[in-house]
């Protein structure tokens, strides 16, 4: 018994290990996916201080362990079965009374830890860090840089009047020094239609998300042709306010929720007949957790490998049952969204799907090994 437990701890410690590791490998990737680099495309427009953009980005580093935690699971227990078969413990374990499922036991016991963790992190570290980072970037839109890059004389910005009417602005800049402009020229249309109005003034200075010119003239232009001109002292013009607007309503998005306020706002929506993608969220809050114990079930059959079984061997069957357990995620999410699943079938679906596969195929080569 007492070899049992000290069993139990090396394992159990040894997978942590390599999970820990892998979790900081695969953080890399996550912030190479689109919408991080969306952030820090954001970030770079808006000129925030050094300080604040790293932290804006530390605060994406939650949502990145939960994301990233199935995966490094998997390739964890791959890692510490193909070397323990390698070594011959497990025959050696199997020798000295110690029953194979005992031994996979621990790796699932590992997997609970794991998808305990992720579900702590996804309830209470994830929602707060992601209320922080669009409360940091709704607050440091007021005081930005310039939207217009030194590279380039154009900002084009789409905006809404009070009416959901489309309009659509370039501005160009003849001379740029920091937030001081000279020689500005604005054209604007609305609801897609031909250029309808032009401004252009001597002087201009970015303050605050708007821009505020001088010294200009304005050109109305009517469908017939026709236009109307005056001349303005000073002219302020909100700068990428439908932005604002985002970042504003973003703060209230109810995928910031933790899950029992998660579950309120599906209440007041409907309940069971609320949007799907309300749905297929509150399911995922505890089947993508749970997705760290089922995957150990994919990596069950590592043990019954033999010893001269070669690392890139293991390394392409960790692939294949990541790229099947994402490509299901994304495939029957989309699936549930459009109505033609059930939400919570869609939520369940990929860990039952990647752990059934991983029985079937532990099934097999057991039974080959008696064999």
């Amino acid at each position: 018994m007492q070899i049992a437990k000290l069993l139990d701890l090396h394992i159990m410690r040894e997978q942590l290990h390599f999970t820990y590791v892998f979790i900081l490998t695969l953080l890399g990737m996550f912030f190479g996916t689109s919408e991080i680099r969306e952030i820090i495309r954001q970030i770079a427009e808006m000129g925030m201080p050094s300080k604040t953009a790293l932290y804006i980005m530390a605060m994406n580093i939650p949502a990145g362990i939960v994301d990233c935690l199935p995966a490094a699971v998997l390739m964890s227990a791959l890692l510490v079965l193909h070397r323990m078969c390698t070594d011959c413990e497990i025959i050696a374990l199997q020798t000295s009374g110690i029953s194979f499922f005992r031994i996979i036991s621990v790796f699932l016991a590992a997997g609970l830890v794991c998808s305990s963790v992720s579900f702590l992190i996804s309830e209470y570290a994830v929602p707060c860090a992601q209320r922080t980072t669009w409360g940091l970037m709704a607050a440091n839109f007021r005081n930005s840089e310039l939207p217009i890059s030194t590279g380039t004389s154009c900002e084009v910005q789409v905006d809404f009047d009070n009416a959901g009417n489309v309009q659509k602005r370039y501005m160009f800049v003849g001379k740029q020094h920091h937030k001081q402009l000279s020689n500005i020229t604005v054209l604007a249309s609305s609801n897609g239609r031909e250029i309808d109005r032009v401004m252009n003034a001597s002087h201009g200075i970015y303050e605050r998300g708007n821009w505020i010119l001088s010294d200009g003239r304005m050109y109305n232009l009517t469908d017939n042709a026709q236009a109307s001109f005056a001349t303005f002292g000073q002219l302020e013009i909100a700068a990428n306010r439908s932005i604002a607007k985002v970042y504003e309503k973003s703060m209230d998005d109810p995928f910031q929720y933790n899950t029992g306020n998660l579950k309120k706002y599906i209440d007041a929506h409907g309940g069971d007949n609320a949007p799907a993608y309300l749905l297929i969220h509150y399911y995922k809050r505890y089947t993508k957790p749970l997705a760290c114990f089922f995957i150990i079930l994919a990596a069950a059959p590592m043990a019954l490998n033999g010893r001269r079984t070669r690392t890139w061997q293991g390394l392409a069957y960790a692939g294949i049952m990541l790229s099947v357990y994402y490509s299901l995620v994304a495939a029957i999410s989309g699936l549930a969204e459009n109505g033609r699943m059930l939400p919570l079938l869609a939520a369940w679906l990929p860990n039952i799907a990647v752990g059934f596969l991983g029985i079937t195929i532990l099934t097999i080569k057991s039974r080959q090994s008696v064999l």
